[in-house]
């Protein structure tokens, strides 16, 4: 539903509902402008100053964050019909972000010219654990039917992931791995390094053992060298990555 209540006369309350399917608010006073186009009375070329903003629902994400996906700010003036196409992109991209599960953006008042927005997010869960274990082998028929089974080959673990650890919209991945194959790793992605939030790092460090290396291929099958029950190779592996928005 969309809807923009707004009427002539005295009024002391008007609001604006992003959802998916239009419709028009009545009152008993004549409607000035309806997101289904209802003719109005008065030019809805006048511009409205965007006066505050308000944003609830975030108990763990910045305002800051939400600010950044708003496409008006404040003190900007734009005609009521520009408004209502920005709520919707407003919603879109917040829904973008992965932050949230539903976001209402509303024209919570409005003072002569001056408009007063509320922005209402509904956040996700952000903490996901996830166990796993997998065979080393190139598929799971090939350690089914070639390697019996073997629970030698296995690879188990866990992994833990926080899709917003700071409120930033940054990430935290964790992830450690025992068995035929031992790895401990860390990522982090997006770390903010501007006021403006445009330029960004991401990185990541792991440590691992191997008990084979592949040396070659034979019959379109790798032959690996094995460590005889230990571990044959050791490495470091990481990254670092800049970005822009």
């Amino acid at each position: 539903m969309a809807c923009l209540g707004i009427v002539t006369g005295t009024c002391s309350f008007a609001q604006l509902h992003m959802d998916d399917h239009p419709s028009t608010s009545t009152t008993d006073n004549t409607v000035l402008y309806s997101t289904e186009g209802v003719k109005t009375e008065s030019d809805t070329n006048r511009l409205f100053v965007i006066h505050d903003i308000n944003i609830s629902g975030n108990e763990k994400t910045k305002p800051a964050i939400i600010l950044r996906e708003l496409p008006f700010q404040l003190n900007e003036a734009y005609p009521l019909g520009t408004i209502v196409e920005k709520f919707r992109k407003a919603r879109r991209q917040l829904m973008n972000t992965g932050l949230f599960r539903n976001v209402v953006v509303s024209l919570k008042s409005f003072d002569d010219h001056d408009v007063y927005i509320n922005v209402e997010v509904e956040e996700k869960w952000y903490v996901w654990p996830m166990a796993f274990f997998k065979p080393v082998d190139k598929n799971f028929g090939e350690w089914w039917k070639e390697k019996d089974r073997s629970m030698n080959r296995i690879n188990y673990g866990l992994r833990l992931s926080h899709n917003n650890i700071t409120g930033r919209n940054d990430k935290l991945r964790l992830s450690v791995m025992n068995g035929y194959t031992r790895q401990v790793s860390i990522q982090y992605y997006g770390l903010w390094l501007d006021d403006a939030l445009k330029w960004s790092t991401s990185a990541g460090v792991s440590y691992g053992q191997n008990r084979e290396v592949n040396y070659m291929t034979l019959r379109n099958k790798q032959v690996p060298v094995k460590g005889e029950g230990n571990f044959l190779r050791s490495y470091v592996g990481g990254f670092f990555q800049l970005n822009y928005r």
